[in-house]
């Protein structure tokens, strides 16, 4: 599944992520706690992981934009007064299952 990119050519943002038919993808963030509304692991979780995962392979692109819009929503969000604690969690992940 690819974030739905408005047509004003704005960023994907967590607000707009939708399937094609409008239904809302499962595994998406609960806020303001970043939570998985599916699973209530912290978002990305493993599930979310894997389909972010698969859809780098066809458009990486899409993804880290994506996720860069989560970053930056979820750091205002949580109490991290670094980042670093929310950046592991929206990009940490990659590295090591990327190779799957």
């Amino acid at each position: 599944m690819v974030p739905v990119i408005p047509p004003s050519g704005a960023p994907p943002t967590p607000a707009r992520e939708a399937t094609m038919d409008g239904r809302q993808p499962e595994h998406t963030p609960r806020r303001p706690d970043w939570v998985c509304r599916d699973c209530g692991e912290p978002w990305p979780c493993p599930t979310r992981r894997d389909m972010l995962l698969d859809e780098m392979r066809v458009n990486p692109l899409a993804v880290v934009l994506y996720l860069a819009a989560c970053f930056e929503e979820a750091s205002s969000s949580l109490d991290d007064p670094t980042g670093d604690a929310v950046y592991s969690r929206m990009f940490g992940w990659i590295g090591d299952r990327g190779s799957r």
